[in-house]
């Protein structure tokens, strides 16, 4: 995933004149006061901030002289501008693209920390539609703090959903292998299809796109001379598309 923001980012970066580089702050022989004067003495005032790898991070950084855009929900504070995939319209669309094709038991498969690190938008993407369409069978996601077999086969065996749409270490790990263990067949959407080789259809989260976004708004900081944090931090959402693969549910 931090390959596909990054190349976006060093695409639109170059469109504008610019250059991308890479400082990690997670490098103990870096300090956030280092890393400031090392920033300042190369003239470089515009920051991109990639998803963090725990959600609620908290940064301490002097972001005074510094325009700054952080990547995904995982940054508690500061309070940056934030450009992101709308997940919650993401799970919406999935959900209206599985009716079409004819699917009435449509469940969603989410691990509790992914879930969280998107401010619960999957959960909340999926229960606007699971409990508002008529028609349809009305499905309790599965939500779990790792993957539990015996806990996921009693939901599965309750519910028999007919598609499950999901995304990470829960679907890869988790939900096929437990599949494939009994045979059975319901069909799988995945939720974000950021990586190559996967043959599934579902959400093509654009990541690209997202880092092309994000360095968009630094050089608009830059250019309106915007530096620090903001008053009031702006959200910037990219829709997902759906993409068809070779699995097709």
């Amino acid at each position: 995933m931090l390959r596909l923001y990054r190349k976006g980012a060093e695409q639109r970066a170059a469109q504008l004149g610019f250059r991308l580089y890479d400082f990690w702050l997670a490098d103990p022989e870096m300090s956030s006061a280092r890393l400031r004067d090392i920033l300042l003495a190369r003239g470089i005032r515009g920051l991109i901030l990639p998803p963090q790898e725990s959600f609620g991070t908290k940064i301490e950084f002097d972001f005074s002289e510094f325009t700054a855009v952080t990547i995904g929900y995982t940054l508690e504070a500061p309070k940056l501008h934030r450009v992101g995939n709308n997940v919650f319209a993401s799970v919406q669309m999935a959900y209206r693209k599985l009716q079409d094709r004819s699917y009435r038991r449509i469940a969603l498969v989410v691990d509790e920390e992914v879930d969280c690190r998107v401010s619960r938008a999957f959960s909340a993407g999926y229960g606007s539609m699971s409990s508002n369409q008529q028609g349809v069978d009305t499905i309790p996601a599965f939500v779990c703090e790792g993957f539990d077999d015996k806990r996921f086969g009693k939901w599965y065996e309750r519910w028999l959903p007919e598609v499950i749409m999901g995304t990470g270490p829960t679907l890869e790990e988790g939900v096929r292998p437990w599949l494939k263990r009994r045979g059975e067949t319901p069909a799988i959407a995945e939720l974000n299809l950021s990586e190559e080789g996967v043959t599934d259809s579902g959400v093509d989260q654009q990541l690209e796109l997202i880092g092309k976004t994000a360095v968009s708004l630094v050089f608009s900081q830059i250019s309106h001379f915007e530096y620090g944090i903001p008053e009031t931090p702006l959200l910037t959402l990219v829709d997902g598309i759906w993409r068809d693969g070779e699995r097709v549910p």
